[in-house]
């Protein structure tokens, strides 16, 4: 009955069940990056590497990559909608800055193939919103220009360069190809549910298996199963010789003591 939950734990056991894709993009933390929600400001980069909700949980990306999903058939049943989609990426997708030329946007889960798809869509999110805050500060943020907000100056006030251009702003670019690597572990809290069921499984298969042998076994079990199919009476029956020595054994040695 353990042998089918052994063999469940182990093939588990030796099965990647975890992913880790990391897509490293180059950028400048002084590089300006374009807000969605207006069509005017810009925050600086350092301000996307220090909280990942101005990148992951923006609302325009969220329902723009939902609808995006809907078109992967593959994916449907993964993510059916814009709330769970949401939850994904709060629990999977990681912002972090390893030095001050580069960001990696990674993923960690169970579904490489949901992995993938994310950092690939917020890595080119990145560099998209980076290159349209280039463009705003350009179009902006020029000397002498009124009207210029607070935050399209912060942005491009530690752009190398003299005052008011924007020309030797360092646009953000993908680095290479997204790493993924894969990670197993003995055991895991969610196997506990299906091996569980596995030996709730076995143990039924037993029980019938057990009963079907004991109904198709032809020989005699009792002395009244014997009766019963040769319709005579019994005058007598030899005991079991090893379960009367047995007793005899056990009943002298109570006298004994």
């Amino acid at each position: 009955m353990l042998l089918p939950c052994l063999i469940y734990i182990i093939a588990a056991g030796l099965s990647a069940d975890r992913f880790s894709i990391i897509q490293a993009v180059s950028v400048d933390l002084n590089s300006p990056v374009a807000l969605s929600r207006t069509p005017v400001d810009v925050v600086p980069m350092s301000e996307i590497a220090a909280g990942r909700e101005a990148l992951f949980l923006d609302d325009f990306a969220v329902i723009d990559l939902s609808r995006r999903l809907q078109k992967e058939t593959a994916l449907k049943e993964v993510i059916t909608t814009g709330r769970e989609l949401r939850k994904i990426i709060e629990d999977a997708m990681t912002l972090k800055a390893p030095d001050s030329s580069h960001l990696e946007i990674g993923y960690y889960g169970a579904d490489p193939e949901v992995g993938r798809l994310l950092v690939e869509y917020f890595s080119k999110k990145l560099v998209m919103r980076n290159q349209e805050g280039i463009a705003r500060t350009m179009r902006y943020n020029r000397p002498g220009q009124a009207g210029v907000s607070f935050l399209v100056q912060r942005a491009g006030a530690g752009v190398p360069g003299p005052a008011g251009e924007t020309s030797e702003m360092r646009p953000a670019s993908a680095v290479g190809e997204a790493r993924t690597t894969a990670y197993k572990a003995f055991w895991r809290t969610e196997r506990l549910r299906p091996t569980l069921l596995i030996l709730a499984f076995s143990v039924f298969v037993m029980a019938i298996i057990t009963g079907v042998v004991e109904w198709s076994d032809p020989s005699l079990k009792s002395v009244r199963q014997a009766a019963r199919y040769l319709n005579i009476p019994v005058l007598g029956s030899i005991p079991d010789l090893h379960k009367l020595g047995d007793a005899l054994y056990i009943s002298s040695f109570d006298e004994a003591g």
